[in-house]
């Protein structure tokens, strides 16, 4: 009497001293709850009432739960990695549109630039806008454009393939002779001169259009001067312009000298001679180089690559004291531009960059000439491949060309690579040289491994393992360690949870009785136990319920003994209901976590099983459906093997530096591998994106940067549902520490807190009127079992409410007090049982709500 006195005391001043301790202390800290009740986003463990609770204990765990279920969350926190190129820049794709991967296949499926758009201008791209040109004719207004016309199947694609020197990789590339782009600057209203004679006087004969030469016009972001503009012959219909444009523009004097900055380095520029007889030239000296004489619209290279042009001479008149004078550009770029039949579309001439024919840059002018005026109407430079580009991620489309300058030195185009998204492995991988295993991300997000396929010898095959079967048909009996394939049909294909299980066996059972089903989640490695009656009515025996959905578990052998055999509906379909219901024979595929669809048929193949990867919805990719990728799973002298089936049209890409592997990509973005080693089965790797993978291929003009490893971070929360089930009457608890358990009633009322705090004599554990106690207690094997309860129900329905609201307190320790009125906590050290006193001694203390407790106060029970 007197030590049991003692104990109510000291509980009360946080101090206890137990004798004869028959369970130990929790190792665990209330200041880590949820944990381990929550462990990796997801709820562990059972929730636990005594069978006749008071219903301030019924709402006490449901505001536990309710609590919990926000708790067990995972968040997929993925920072995803963006490469952005700055400046004047365009990603090829529209907001309605995405530039998509070729395939690796037989016929070309995929997508070029110009199946995205096949014309851009100054919405895509600055350099872009729109200018004029204002002579003594008028104003000229005019438009540019990027045109992209040429066939798909010549290139402007992302694909991966081979290079020419054996690299394989995803490329951005372009057919050798097919068109790249065509440049196009498209007058308004045309662009007029008069024509004239060298004198500037108006002749029909005249070779000049005066009215055109100085003026100034902006291509491509850059400004350019026109020097020269010709008729090339009297009769008319041709049309020659010479531009100049540069880093530099200044105007010396004969004689003068000036130094110039052009691009860090310093040029001293000495004018050494202007000679005005004849045809006018000036020569230069550069730094120290001398340049041979120059006539308006020459240029000159120097030893560094670094051009100056003319853009005029102006000498002296006879008597004027002013000096010979020349216009010049230093960092020069000069443009020629020639088409000798401006009535038609057809390009007579090349372009011409400083002093470099540019054969695959044609050049195209439109107008018309009655001999009095000239008008130019589109000004037009379409560019060809002289051989196969194969732009490597991180670079340009003119650094593979030996004419870079049909650019203008104005634009290019840039292949950054894929969108660098998350993906998941899905692998069909070797168990030793008899078996193949299965690997996939499941609904939850986990890596879920199933044996596929196993040889016991020769060419017989079975899927499973040596033992036991991989059910994918629910025409087939599932025996205890079998494997099974669940997915949710309510779903749309491709958004379907799928899980992979093995069944375990189950409690034999009567008619009318409920025992326990066990099922093995392969993705999170933990047990699944549910209630089982066997049903004379044609309802489910038991209920599995995995991402949302509920699958039907019924008997299918004499369940009058243990681990009989099951049927599962395993595409959560509710058809079925009994063994004796129609059951179906649809083999179940499985869709991963990021919605790629494998489907294995094993009915139709005698000792083989056919693999098909797909991407089933339409809604995961913009516009390309991407191929499947069939494998024919089946064995040899006692081996597995595969190969791609007969049906597929796969183009593998075999690398040259590399041995037996191969790969493709696909549509959606998928990287598969397949490796085929000599002596050994194949195995297959697939790299699933969580959204459709495209290139990255920009249009750019002028300076720009390559901004690669900035991140952000996608917070992607999942909810992982606390599953129906996992609040059960202490009754059902065969073995308290089994599992974790968070118990609502203290010993009094709750039997499964009696057992896991070892059945104390005193079943108050010494908690008086108005107050509760919140303990943690190992129950071995690693679990942890939580009693939160009170004196009386109203007592624990605080206690409760404090666990359901855990952030606003200061949990810590194993153990701590409530005080109802206040709703505070404070740490106490844990009550441990006490062997049980004599029954006379127990009799002078015991409550007498101990046999029955009264509704005002239900002692420790709650």
């Amino acid at each position: 009497m007197k030590l049991r006195k003692a104990i109510k005391k000291i509980v009360a001043l946080g101090a206890t001293t137990l004798l004869g301790a028959t369970m130990i202390a929790s190792a665990a800290d209330l200041s880590e709850y949820p944990s381990p009740f929550v462990a990796d986003g997801k709820f562990s463990g059972m929730l636990v009432v005594g069978d006749k609770a008071a219903a301030e204990d019924v709402i006490g765990v449901s505001d536990i739960a309710m609590s919990l279920q926000y708790a067990a969350t995972t968040s997929t926190g993925t920072t995803t990695t963006s490469t952005t190129v700055e400046g004047d820049a365009w990603l090829v794709g529209t907001s309605s549109k995405k530039l998509e991967m070729v395939e690796n296949s037989d016929t070309l499926r995929g997508e070029a630039i110009r199946n995205i758009t096949t014309s851009i201008d100054e919405d895509e791209l600055d350099a872009l806008a729109d200018g004029s040109i204002t002579t003594e004719k008028g104003t000229a207004g005019y438009n540019q454009y990027i045109n992209f016309e040429d066939d798909a199947l010549n290139g402007g694609y992302v694909k991966f393939t081979e290079n020419d020197d054996d690299v394989a990789a995803d490329f951005l590339y372009f057919a050798s002779g097919a068109q790249i782009a065509r440049y196009s600057l498209e007058f308004k209203t045309s662009l007029q001169s008069d024509v004239e004679d060298s004198t500037g006087t108006k002749t029909t004969t005249g070779t000049y259009l005066g009215d055109l030469e100085d003026e100034k016009i902006a291509m491509l972001g850059r400004e350019f001067s026109v020097v020269k503009a010709r008729r090339t012959s009297a009769t008319g219909s041709s049309a020659e312009l010479t531009l100049m444009g540069g880093a530099v523009k200044d105007t010396l004097s004969e004689g003068e000298t000036k130094t110039y900055t052009v691009d860090g380095k310093d040029y001293e520029v000495t004018v050494t001679a202007i000679t005005d007889t004849g045809t006018i030239y000036a020569k230069f000296n550069i730094n120290g180089e001398s340049t041979r004489s120059l006539k308006d619209g020459d240029s000159a290279t120097l030893s560094d690559d670094t051009q100056i042009g003319i853009s005029d001479i102006i000498p002296n008149e006879a008597g004027d004291v002013t000096q010979d004078l020349v216009e010049f550009y230093l960092g020069a770029s000069k443009v020629y531009l020639k088409d000798t039949l401006i009535y038609n579309t057809q390009s007579s001439n090349a372009l011409e960059f400083g002093s470099e024919k540019i054969d695959d840059a044609a050049v195209i002018i439109t107008g018309t000439d009655d001999n009095a005026t000239f008008s130019i109407d589109t000004i037009e430079i379409n560019i060809t491949a002289d051989d196969d580009y194969f732009v490597a991620a991180g670079h340009t489309l003119t650094e593979y060309m030996d004419e870079p300058q049909a650019f203008l030195e104005a634009w290019d185009i840039k292949y950054e690579g894929l969108d660098p998204v998350e993906t998941e492995t899905f692998r069909i991988k070797t168990s030793g040289s008899d078996q193949y295993n299965m690997e996939f991300t499941d609904g939850d997000g986990n890596q879920a491994t199933v044996p596929l396929a196993y040889t016991g010898g020769a060419s017989a095959l079975r899927m499973g393992d040596n033992n036991d079967d991989l059910i994918i048909n629910e025409s087939q009996k599932i025996e205890k360690n079998d494997y099974l394939i669940i997915t949710d049909a309510s779903s749309d294909d491709g958004n379907r949870n799928t899980y992979a299980l093995r069944y375990k066996g189950a409690d034999k059972v009567a008619t009318g009785e409920t025992a326990l089903v066990k099922f093995d989640n392969l993705g999170t490695g933990k047990r699944i136990e549910q209630t089982y009656s066997d049903n004379t009515a044609a309802t489910a025996d038991a209920t599995l319920k995995l991402g949302g959905a509920s699958f039907a578990v019924v008997n299918a052998s004499n369940p009058d003994v243990d681990d009989f055999d099951v049927y599962v509906d395993l595409n959560a379909d509710g058809s079925l209901t009994s063994a004796a219901a129609s059951i179906s024979t649809t083999e179940i595929a499985l869709n991963t976590k990021n919605g790629m669809k494998v489907a294995l048929d094993n009915l139709t193949l005698p000792n083989q099983v056919l693999v098909t990867i797909s991407t089933p919805n339409s809604n995961h990719y913009d516009n390309v459906p991407p191929n499947n990728v069939l494998v024919n799973i089946t064995a040899s002298g006692g081996e597995v093997r595969f190969a791609e089936s007969t049906a597929a049209v796969n183009a593998w890409v075999s690398p040259s530096e590399e041995t037996n592997v191969r790969y493709i990509y696909t549509a959606m973005g998928a990287y598969v591998k397949h490796d085929n080693p000599t002596n050994d089965p194949d195995q297959l790797t697939v790299e699933y994106p969580v959204e459709q993978r495209t290139p990255l291929v920009y249009i750019t003009a002028g300076a720009t940067k390559t901004v690669a490893g900035s991140s952000e971070s996608v917070e992607s929360v999942t909810i992982n549902k606390i599953e129906v089930g996992a609040t059960k009457l202490a009754s059902e608890i065969a073995d308290v520490g089994a599992q974790n358990l968070i118990m609502v009633g203290g010993p009094c009322a709750n039997s499964a807190a009696a057992e896991a705090l070892g059945n104390p004599a005193d079943c108050t554990m010494g908690v008086t009127p108005g107050k509760g106690l919140i303990q943690l207690v190992d129950t071995g094997a690693g679990n942890v079992a939580m009693m939160v309860a009170g004196y009386s129900a109203a007592d624990t329905r605080v206690a409760t409410g404090i666990i359901a609201n855990y952030g606003d307190y200061e949990l810590a320790g194993d153990a701590m007090e409530v005080v109802t009125a206040t709703s505070t906590v404070r740490e106490v050290e844990a009550v441990v049982a006490e062997e049980p006193a004599a029954e006379e001694e127990m009799m002078d203390e015991e409550p007498a709500a101990a046999e029955e407790p009264a509704a005002e106060e239900e002692p420790a029970a709650e």
